[in-house]
């Protein structure tokens, strides 16, 4: 009998690699985001970055006078604007900065798949660049969803590299708009910022091209008017206090080189291989950023979340020649989706509890780790020890308020979790000092409260130790 099997075509073959890659990619999209999208709206690091988009909900501000009202941020506005606009369409939905960050996440996706395709000339190895970009998320500390302004970051640049690559006057002012803005999602996004500035010199622009970058020094001067100059505290004096290390911590060094050591093979082959200079001189300084930030005290991986996307979309020609690396780096992202869910279920009991216990006194009560709960208790609005410890990074003195406060026993009650504790009180000697002077440590479940009284300090000792 003749067969009747019909011969595949280079159409049918080209058809059949394009499927099997988008099928991957969206595996993996689903693989990676869609459990997390399940468990908890924030981890406990994130929870300063909720405050804020809570206070820009109420009508507050980013960047108060410390010496009157909570300590701000010391991160850009544009997050938290984007993500209290969010919150006051959708009051209390809670998951405003979360969706910003997982929508800039997806959006970095599409942007590495078409700078890949500009540059690659190759739809396939575009995929195989956008299934890499998913397979970092694990590496990265699956942090890509979360509420911070690193993702946002990350998908700002990523878009201003595709815009800039076009090397037309219409994508140089886009790449323009796009670091304008990321400038004023986190401040290290100035040095790419100076990358594009250069080369639209270079190429001699018009004057159309450069109104991205008059309307962010207006922008800038109105928000320092408007905050009284307490802005230019915040986001240039705090953060260029910071110290630096002279090393990477172990955890950071295996994650982001050895883990993707695969990449950085073929992103380094692609480097010294082309002659797109635009690329690579952006590349470098989102590389020398991310290095400065993992160096910089208190400094973590996502630092390095803007370039992840850059790293992808240069080894992913290399790769996707080299299939046993590409295998091999592929391998290196999976992770367990269950170990990826956060246990909402003890963070709602634990905050549930704190609320109900700090509406049970009359008085202030203080959040010094959970400081969202202060509305949903309905007390007034105190600091974050991590914003506190911004201040202390600064060689700055803990405001005056807080120590007269805890000094006098203004609080009724001082809540945060068990496991920031410690943390809280290694942050400032002095007050930490006063609070075990003036007031009464106890445990209830997962929460540590301190309560107004004096207690002799060998007892204070043997509690603190149960």
């Amino acid at each position: 009998m003749p067969s009747t099997s019909i011969p595949l075509t280079a159409f049918h073959t080209r058809r059949i690699r394009i499927s099997v890659a988008v099928i991957f990619g969206l595996s993996l999209i689903t693989a990676h985001f869609l459990p997390p999208i399940f468990s908890s709206f924030f981890q406990s690091q994130t929870t300063i970055l909720w405050i804020e988009i809570l206070l820009i909900a109420l009508g507050g501000s980013l960047y108060p006078d410390p010496a009157t009202s909570a300590t701000g941020t010391i991160y850009g506005p544009i997050f938290f604007y984007v993500s209290g606009f969010l919150d006051r369409c959708i009051p209390g939905n809670l998951f405003s900065g979360r969706l910003i960050s997982l929508a800039s996440t997806l959006v970095s996706c599409f942007f590495v798949y078409k700078t890949a395709v500009l540059i690659h000339k190759n739809r396939i190895t575009a995929f195989w660049g956008m299934c890499l970009f998913l397979s970092t998320y694990a590496i990265a500390g699956k942090f890509y969803d979360l509420i911070a302004v690193d993702p946002l970051l990350m998908c700002l640049c990523t878009a201003a590299l595709y815009f800039l690559l076009k090397n037309t006057p219409g994508g140089d002012f886009r790449a323009l708009v796009f670091m304008c803005i990321a400038s004023f999602t986190k401040q290290t996004a100035v040095l790419p910022l100076v990358t594009v500035i250069v080369f639209m010199i270079v190429s001699r622009r018009k004057l159309w091209t450069w109104t991205p970058l008059l309307a962010s020094i207006i922008f800038g001067t109105g928000l320092l008017i408007v905050t009284n100059r307490f802005a230019w505290t915040y986001l240039v004096t705090l953060p260029s206090s910071h110290t630096f290390r002279g090393f990477i911590e172990r955890p950071e060094l295996i994650r982001l080189f050895i883990l993707q050591l695969p990449l950085w093979i073929g992103f380094w082959f692609y480097v010294f291989r082309t002659k797109n200079l635009r690329f690579c001189a952006f590349s470098f300084t989102l590389l020398i950023i991310g290095i400065m930030g993992l160096l910089k005290g208190g400094g973590w991986i996502n630092a390095f979340f803007p370039f992840q996307p850059v790293l992808c979309i240069g080894a992913s020609a290399a790769l996707s020649r080299w299939k046993p690396l590409l295998v091999i780096q592929l391998i290196l992202g999976l992770y367990n989706p269950t170990g990826a869910l956060y246990p909402l279920q003890t963070i709602r009991d634990t905050d549930r509890k704190a609320v109900e216990t700090a509406r049970s006194v009359d008085g202030p009560v203080w959040f010094p780790s959970e400081s969202y709960l202060w509305k949903r208790a309905g007390k007034q609005e105190w600091d974050h020890y991590a914003a506190l410890d911004n201040l202390t990074w600064a060689g700055l003195d803990i405001p005056r308020r807080i120590i007269l406060a805890v000094e006098n026993r203004h609080f009724d009650l001082i809540i945060m979790r068990k496991d920031k504790h410690t943390s809280f009180m290694r942050l400032d000697r002095k007050l930490s000092q006063l609070i075990r002077r003036n007031y009464i440590y106890s445990r209830d479940g997962g929460l540590v409260i301190y309560r107004p009284g004096a207690i002799h300090h060998k007892e204070r000792f043997l509690q603190e130790k149960m």
